[in-house]
């Protein structure tokens, strides 16, 4: 009978302790540092094995907590736990100058810097509501008479040539398929190597066919034979403003060859030798097209050494309009087949954009290459917004210029564009970058408010635990001579 009381004793004590350890595991302060939610199982399929009578939890707390923040009941330490209100200022403001608050962040008390933060979390939430936008597209296509209001959103006016609006043509087998001297075994360990994994779209084979497609091939097409211009449409794009100019009547009129509208740096690594490789072929030109004096080009946008090195500026060819010609001629021809026989298409990952742009860049007069600035263009990463108040009203754009990629983004070339080429910069371009760099100092100013901060609440609460380090000191000795004194 004693022994089976010892098991049950035990089982008691194992039963308190499991609670116990349990509790403490799953204690979440009272200052609300993570949110609670319930995870949906047939959302995620291991989530989705669990026993249908568990209840899934997460708490979603801030990285940068420290680990104080999952305290125990400590009042005092709660009363100075303020780093999570400052860690969800992602920016602040303040109606004082930063220099006069660093003055006084150190007199100010607790609930003070709560206000504080409180008061520069209201100001960024207002600063970074979307401008309100009214959608003022109709049912009506810019081009006069012309509706799209079938199902199927097909035009229902006749074409003036008399050809379907519409027309659909098989890639070649050749046209999309390895030439004869590229050797597929090496390049298919190329592709799969560790190197390739890593870089985008580095391990696809289509990606190569596509890029080689539309550096060879796309041109010779038999369906395109009876055109003179083309424009590149890419899926998943969209256009925040009427197009309200015939772009090809613009090139033809104006003696434009190729027009884009975002440039941007290329990924080094996808085209190591692709600048060596074309300077063998433009080397053998009758013309140097690397000597200034000869050309009136646009070097300068690809190089930034008289074309020792290439900077790798490339026009986004996700998005051209351009005349046919500047393909179906010797030298372009000449120079796609020269990068062909070279295998940099397999062996590396060149892409038809810096292709087009280093040709193109060399080849035409810079007065034949054209940035569409007030197309509002946006694809994947990077969007444009005309910077000209005046057109944006006209053409009705739902976009904001402050949040235009292309004076955002220290990987866009379209500055650069226009300071060595001969393009005139949109009316309120300058107005808009003086807008940012305003904007960009104030956030500047505010990360070194939040530091102060940060840095003032991190000594309080250091002081903290030496002040409370030394009351427990003190009261242990005195602890102890009451013991002593107890003894005595």
């Amino acid at each position: 009978m004693l022994r089976r009381y010892r098991v049950i004793l035990v089982y008691v004590v194992i039963l308190i302790a499991t609670v116990y350890l349990t509790g403490t595991f799953f204690r979440v302060s009272q200052n609300n540092i993570g949110s609670i939610s319930l995870l949906d199982v047939n959302d995620d399929p291991e989530v989705a094995e669990l026993n249908t009578t568990d209840v899934v939890v997460s708490a979603d707390i801030d990285s940068n907590d420290e680990l104080h923040n999952i305290a125990g009941p400590d009042q005092y330490e709660a009363e100075v736990e303020i780093d999570k209100f400052i860690n969800d200022a992602v920016n602040k403001g303040d109606s004082r100058s930063a220099e006069d608050l660093r003055k006084d962040i150190s007199k100010m008390t607790d609930e003070q810097i709560r206000e504080q933060l409180k008061n520069i979390q209201e100001q960024q939430l207002e600063k970074e509501k979307e401008p309100h936008t009214e959608d003022l597209m109709d049912d009506e296509d810019n081009v006069s008479g012309t509706k799209i209001a079938n199902d199927y959103k097909r035009r229902q006016d006749a074409p003036p040539d008399s050809q379907p609006w519409t027309q659909y043509g098989l890639v070649p087998r050749k046209h999309w398929s390895y030439p004869p001297f590229i050797d597929q075994v090496r390049a298919k360990e190329i592709r799969e190597s560790r190197k390739w994994s890593a870089i985008t779209y580095g391990s696809s084979e289509s990606y190569r066919h596509m890029c080689r497609f539309n550096s060879l091939f796309f041109y010779k097409h038999p369906i395109m034979e009876e055109y003179d211009y083309y424009w590149r449409v890419e899926p998943h794009v969209s256009f925040a403003c009427n197009i309200i100019d015939d772009p090809f009547k613009f090139l033809k009129e104006n003696r434009k060859k190729y027009g884009f509208t975002i440039s941007m740096r290329e990924l080094p690594n996808t085209i190591e030798s692709l600048w060596a490789t074309s300077k063998l072929y433009f080397k053998k030109l009758a013309t140097n097209v690397f000597d200034a004096e000869q050309t009136h080009n646009l070097l300068k946008f690809i190089s930034d050494d008289g074309g020792e090195s290439y900077n790798y500026c490339h026009y986004w060819t996700n998005f051209e309009i351009a005349d046919l010609s500047i393909y179906r001629n010797e030298i372009y021809e000449g120079y796609v087949q020269h990068l062909d026989q070279a295998g940099g298409f397999f062996y590396e990952r060149w892409g038809d954009a810096p292709i087009h742009s280093i040709i193109f860049s060399l080849i035409l007069d810079m007065d034949e290459i054209f940035l569409f600035q007030n197309i509002s263009y946006e694809h994947t990463v990077a969007k444009t917004c005309p910077m000209n108040d005046a057109f944006r009203k006209e053409a009705k754009c739902t976009c904001n210029p402050i949040q235009d990629w292309t004076i955002r983004s220290e990987s866009c070339c379209n500055l650069k564009f226009l300071e060595v080429g001969s393009c005139e910069k949109n009316t309120d371009l300058d107005k808009y970058l003086n807008a940012l760099k305003e904007k960009q100092a104030a956030d500047e100013e505010m990360k070194a408010q939040q530091k102060q901060l940060r840095m003032e609440t991190a000594r309080r609460q250091s002081e903290a635990r030496r002040k409370k380090t030394e009351e427990r000191r003190k009261n242990r000795l005195q602890a102890q001579k009451a013991k002593k004194k107890v003894k005595e």
